[in-house]
């Protein structure tokens, strides 16, 4: 979640939404083995999709990834690993049953990147992974 307390920033920062100028990554444990780096380009909702996963680690039976995404639909990461033949750990609506081999949905949002709404520099924000989260990267080979 991204709060603006400066009335100057709120309308470039939505704008930076609504453009998709900014860059969302995120972190997951999937279920299988995803050897390396795709591309998933397929509709959502029939609405032109890509996102792109990078392995960053194998667990048993998993694979932790880092995931960025050039467009934005609902649910869109859930979707492609599905589709993909690899989903979330934990993921109830799209998983089958990876929904039961962790106990909440096992995605991240990481870090956002955008240029300042006001000052026009780069910036870079970054949430840490929870702990619970931590422990199943580490499980899958991610320090």
């Amino acid at each position: 979640m991204l709060v603006v307390l400066h009335p100057a920033a709120n309308g470039p920062l939505a704008r930076a939404f609504q453009e998709r100028t900014l860059k969302r990554t995120y972190l997951a444990v999937l279920d299988g083995d995803l050897t390396g780096p795709a591309t998933w380009d397929r509709p959502v909702d029939r609405k032109k999709a890509r996102s792109h996963v990078e392995p960053l680690g194998h667990g048993t039976g998993c694979t932790a990834v880092r995931l960025t995404l050039d467009t934005g639909r609902k649910h869109q990461l859930r979707v492609h690993a599905a589709l993909a033949g690899h989903p979330i750990l934990g993921d109830r609506r799209y998983g089958d049953e990876a929904a039961g081999r962790w106990p909440r949905l096992a995605l991240h949002a990481w870090r956002l990147a955008l240029a300042h709404p006001v000052t026009g520099e780069a910036l870079s924000l970054e949430a840490p992974v929870p702990p619970d989260l931590a422990e199943l990267f580490a499980r899958s080979g991610v320090p």
